[in-house]
C-alpha cells in the first residue's frame, strides 16, 4: 500500500511540477519515457545558450553536459525496457557512441554499424571504433 501511495505521489508532483529537471527525473522514475523525452526535447536541456538564475550562474558546457546524462539516462531506461528505437534516438542525442554501437549490432542492423562507425571517425573515437568494431562487422556478415 505504501508503495502505491508513493507512486500516486510522484505522478501528482510530475503533473503540478514546473521544473523540467524535477519533472523529467519523475518521469523516468516513474517510467513514463514519452513525458521524459517530451521534457529534454522541449526545454532548457536541449538549449546552448547562457541561463542565469539568482542564486547559480550556469554556462552552454554545464547544459550541455548535463543535457547528455539526462538523455543517457533515459536511453539506458528506454534499453531496460526493451525500447530500441527510443533508445538508439537517445544515445544519438548524448554522443554515446558506445551504447549506440552496442545496440546496432544486438539487433544486426549492419546498416546503423556502418552509419556509427562513420560517425565515431570523424569524432573523438577513431581508433576504438573503427579498428575494433569493424572485426564485429565481418562476424556478423558471415
Amino acid at each position: 500500500m505504501f508503495s502505491h501511495c508513493a507512486i500516486d505521489l510522484k505522478e501528482l508532483a510530475l503533473q503540478i511540477s514546473t521544473d523540467p529537471e524535477h519533472k523529467f527525473d519523475l518521469a523516468l522514475s516513474l517510467d513514463d519515457l514519452d513525458t521524459a523525452h517530451s521534457i529534454l526535447s522541449s526545454s532548457v536541456f536541449s538549449t546552448t545558450t547562457t541561463t542565469t538564475t539568482t542564486t547559480t550562474t550556469t554556462t552552454s558546457e554545464e547544459i550541455t553536459a548535463l543535457a547528455q546524462l539526462k538523455w543517457k539516462a533515459l536511453g539506458d531506461r528506454a534499453l531496460s525496457l526493451w525500447k530500441f528505437d527510443l533508445a538508439k534516438e537517445c544515445f544519438i542525442q548524448a554522443g554515446d557512441i558506445s551504447s549506440l554501437l552496442l545496440i546496432v549490432l544486438s539487433i544486426g542492423d549492419r546498416e546503423g554499424v556502418s552509419k556509427v562507425v562513420q560517425h565515431a571517425s570523424k569524432s573523438s573515437y577513431p581508433h576504438r571504433a573503427t579498428k575494433k568494431h569493424s572485426s564485429s562487422l565481418t562476424l556478423h556478415n558471415s
